[in-house]
C-alpha cells in the first residue's frame, strides 16, 4: 500500500491476491468452529444474533453476488468450498510461514503416477481426522435433544453437515480411484478395419482413442478373444493409420472391444496424434449438469466406492481360494 509507483487499483488487486491465500486458514476456522462448540463448548465467536447478522450478511451477500457473476458453468460456489476444504489442511501453515519470512527453498515435484498409493492414503489422514471429529460432534450435539432444542441448535447442525459433505469429497479426492488408462482418452468416431490372422478385413468404427489404445465397435459380433493380436487400419483425413494391437477388453454385447496398441511406426504415430489432438475432448463436460446437485454427486461417489470396495473384497477372496 505504500508503494507509490503502483496505481491504487493495482495495490487493491495485489491485496486481494494476498488475502486469497488466507482463505484456507479461514476455511480451517469454519470447519473447527462448530466442532469445538459442539464437543467442548468453546466459542470462537461470542455475539448475539442481530449483531452477527449485521456483520456477516452484507459480506456474504456480496460474495455470493460476485461469485455468481464470475463463476464458470463448470464450477459453482459450492464446489469452490470443496476446493478450499481440500487444500486448507496443507496450505494454511505454508502461507503463515511465508508471511513470517520463513520460505521453502526446495521445489517439490508432484507425483504424476496413476492410481492409488500409500502416500495418497497418508495424505487423506487430516481429512479423515476432521471427518471423524465432525461426525462425533454431530452425534454428540444432537443426542438426547427433542423439539425446540433441535431447532435452536439447527445452525450448528447445518454447518456440521455442510462440512461433513465437503470433507467426504476431500477424502475421495485425496485417496483417488484406480485409473485403468495410462493416457487420456478422446471421443473420436472414425471408420477403419481390423485384420485377424491374415483373414478378410473386418469393418469397425472407433468410439474413443488414446495414445495407448482405443475402444471400437463392430457392425456384427464375431467373438474376438481377449489376448488376440490384430492389425488395425483407421481412415482419417484421406490418410490410413496402421498399427498392431492386442484385444484387452470385451463388452457383454460382443460388438465393443478395448484394444492396446503394441507396435506403431513414427509416421503412423504422428498421424494418430493428429487424429487424437486435433479437436476438443468431447468426453469432458463443458458445463455442470443443472440437475446434478452436490447431494447427487455425493451419493454417486459413495455408491461407486462401495461397489469398488466390494469388488476388491471379492477379488481378494478368489485369490485366497486359489
Amino acid at each position: 500500500m505504500t508503494n507509490r509507483q503502483l496505481p491504487w487499483v493495482n495495490r487493491l488487486i495485489l491485496i486481494n491476491v494476498y488475502l486469497y491465500w488466507w482463505s484456507f486458514a479461514r476455511r480451517m476456522l469454519f470447519i473447527l468452529a462448530p466442532i469445538l462448540f459442539a464437543l467442548w463448548h468453546i466459542k470462537l465467536v461470542d455475539v448475539n444474533f442481530w449483531l452477527l447478522l449485521i456483520l456477516w450478511a452484507p459480506g456474504y451477500l456480496l460474495l455470493h453476488y460476485v461469485l455468481g457473476k464470475s463463476n464458470t458453468n463448470i464450477r459453482g460456489e459450492r464446489w469452490g468450498e470443496i476446493h478450499e476444504t481440500f487444500f486448507a489442511p496443507y496450505l494454511w501453515l505454508p502461507v503463515l510461514l511465508e508471511t513470517l519470512g520463513i520460505k521453502q527453498k526446495k521445489f517439490k515435484v508432484t507425483n504424476k503416477n496413476n492410481g492409488q498409493s500409500t502416500q495418497a492414503i497418508l495424505y487423506g489422514i487430516p481429512y479423515l481426522t476432521l471427518w471423524l471429529l465432525d461426525v462425533w460432534a454431530l452425534i454428540s450435539f444432537n443426542y438426547g435433544k427433542w423439539g425446540s432444542e433441535i431447532m435452536y441448535g439447527a445452525i450448528i447442525s447445518f454447518w456440521l453437515l455442510t462440512h461433513l459433505i465437503n470433507l467426504t469429497f476431500s477424502l475421495y479426492i485425496a485417496w483417488g480411484r484406480q485409473i485403468n488408462r495410462q493416457s487420456e482418452r478422446f471421443a473420436r468416431s472414425v471408420k477403419g478395419s481390423i485384420q485377424v490372422n491374415d483373414e478378410t478385413n473386418i469393418p469397425i468404427t472407433t468410439i474413443d482413442i488414446s495414445d495407448k489404445g482405443l475402444l471400437f465397435r463392430q457392425s456384427e459380433s464375431i467373438g474376438l478373444e481377449i489376448g488376440r493380436e490384430v492389425v488395425v487400419e483407421l481412415y482419417h483425413a484421406g490418410k490410413t493409420i496402421t498399427f498392431s494391437g492386442v484385444i484387452r477388453m470385451r463388452y457383454d454385447d460382443n460388438t465393443r472391444y478395448g484394444l492396446q496398441i503394441t507396435y506403431i511406426t513414427s509416421d503412423n504415430q504422428n498421424k494418430l496424434y493428429h487424429l487424437i489432438y486435433n479437436g476438443r475432448n468431447t468426453l469432458l463436460p463443458r458445463e455442470q449438469d443443472s440437475w446434478m446437485t452436490i447431494y447427487d454427486a455425493l451419493l454417486f461417489n459413495v455408491g461407486y466406492h462401495l461397489k469398488n470396495s466390494w469388488r476388491n473384497i471379492q477379488s481378494y477372496r478368489r485369490m485366497k481360494e486359489k
